[in-house]
């Protein structure tokens, strides 16, 4: 995925294909839309962008 910030990135995602269980699309999808909610932009970062899996987006934690 090149651009992050991307209007329709869903549409780059790989299909997944459950037939028995068609309700694991909607848990998979989710997944990466709270994924997508953590990738933040911010000038001045050692690498950006970046995917802030913590409480604070402002500063990189050596366990980022």
């Amino acid at each position: 995925m090149k651009e992050f910030k991307s209007k329709d990135w869903k549409k780059h995602l790989p299909i997944p294909v459950c037939d028995e269980h068609p309700e694991y699309s909607d848990f998979y999808i989710k997944a990466f839309e709270l994924a997508y909610a953590h990738i933040k932009e911010i000038d001045g970062m050692p690498q950006s962008p970046y995917m802030d899996e913590s409480f604070c987006d402002s500063q990189v934690w050596i366990w980022d």
